[in-house]
Formats: structure tokens, sequence, C-alpha cells
């Protein structure tokens, strides 16, 4: 189990998810820290190999959890949604805060990319439960990292 009070300033967690495919050549990657302050950092990579002339492209959508060492949910950020047009790519750097209370029991860390209809609000409130049994499933051993 993670000492937290051992810490030293600077990142202190360190994980990724992806590529993952979500439709016929559409891709997703999250690569992320959190810092010992409870700040996460995340970058995420959408994109479409997809000519133009084949489609319009999609919107992905990345959702995060933080579990224990029993892969019980401690925390879970917000749905992020991004648009990317057929044949591009964008990189969106977001973040959230993590409570402090919960890092000693910080084991794993589960990444969901999804194909996500325009009205992604709407649809994260009805599927968020099965996010949450995703994340459980496809949960990574997360990774500690002293500056």
């Amino acid at each position: 189990m993670l000492d937290f009070a051992s810490l030293t300033s600077g990142i202190t967690y360190v994980g990724k998810a992806g590529p993952t495919g979500l439709a016929y050549k559409c891709y997703m990657e999250t690569s992320f820290t959190i810092q010992d302050d409870g700040i996460l950092n995340a970058t995420t990579k959408t994109y479409s190999n997809l000519m133009r002339i084949f489609g319009n492209g999609f919107t992905g959508g990345i959702f995060m959890t933080l579990m224990d060492t029993e892969k019980k949910n401690l925390w879970s950020s917000e749905l992020h949604a991004f648009n990317v047009k057929a044949g591009d790519s964008r990189t969106d750097r977001w973040n959230e805060t993590i409570p402090l209370k919960i890092f000693p029991s910080i084991k794993y860390y589960g990444i969901v990319h999804k194909h996500v209809p325009a009205n992604h609000v709407k649809w994260f409130a009805k599927n968020q439960n099965k996010l949450f049994a995703e994340t459980k499933e496809n949960a990574e051993l997360i990774m500690v990292a002293k500056n």
C-alpha cells in the first residue's frame, strides 16, 4: 500500500490507455499524471483515419476511475467528449481534482474510451453504471513515480 506521507513533491501517479479503436478507423488514447496536490492532468488524442468522403467523423468520450485494492471505485471523472472530423486528429488537455484523502487507497485506474452520441450528457447519465463496470473490468495497476 502506498504511504502518502512518504511521497515527495511532484508527480505521484502515471498511467495511460489506448490507442483504443472505437469505430472503423476511429481511435482515442489518453495519458495522465496525478500530482501530490491532487491535480489530475490528462491528455487525450482523438483521431480518425477515415477518408473524408466516407464520413463526417465521430465524437469520442473518455471516462476514468480510480480504485482501491479490491477494485472498488474511489473516484470517477466526468465524461470528456471530443469531436473530430474524418481524416483529422486533435489533442486535448484536461484536468480534474482528486481528493487527497483517497491517495493512500489508490491502487488501480480504469479508462474507457467510447464512441458517444452528440448528446453525450444524456447518454452518460443513462450509461454511467455500464462505464463503471467496464473500467473495473479493464483496470490497470497504477504506476507510482517519485521525483
